[in-house]
């Protein structure tokens, strides 16, 4: 978190991707009710903590343009929504595109990735 003043839409999660994938993820994020427009600082530790590292991967219907009460609504009327997104978490991410990346990828992913024997091995 270089600025936690930033929201999650202003880019306060640095390590996320860029570009559609970074709108899909908020995206997601808003339909878990994560209020994705609050400074990073003022949300909880747990919901931070989760945000940031689970392994958890819920798909949620995605509606375009919708507020959150739109989307509830949209959901109680079964409209067809434009997409299911799958929410994969900053620390997922990293390890998956920095092991499986392009060279570019990897190389804006290293500042976020520390490679070191494992202390338990």
């Amino acid at each position: 978190m270089p600025d936690a003043s930033l929201s999650i839409r202003e880019g306060a999660i640095a390590a996320w991707p860029h570009g559609w994938q970074a709108k899909n993820q908020r995206s997601i994020l808003e339909a878990l009710d994560y209020d994705i427009d609050a400074p990073w600082e003022t949300l909880s530790e747990r919901d931070r903590e989760w945000i940031l590292m689970t392994d958890e991967q819920p798909s949620v219907p995605i509606f375009m343009g919708l507020t959150a009460e739109q989307r509830k609504a949209a959901i109680a009327a079964e409209v067809e929504p434009a997409y299911t997104g799958t929410y994969t978490s900053a620390r997922k991410y990293v390890l998956q595109s920095y092991a499986g990346g392009k060279e570019s990828v990897k190389k804006r992913l290293s500042r976020f990735v520390a490679v070191a024997p494992c202390a338990l091995c």
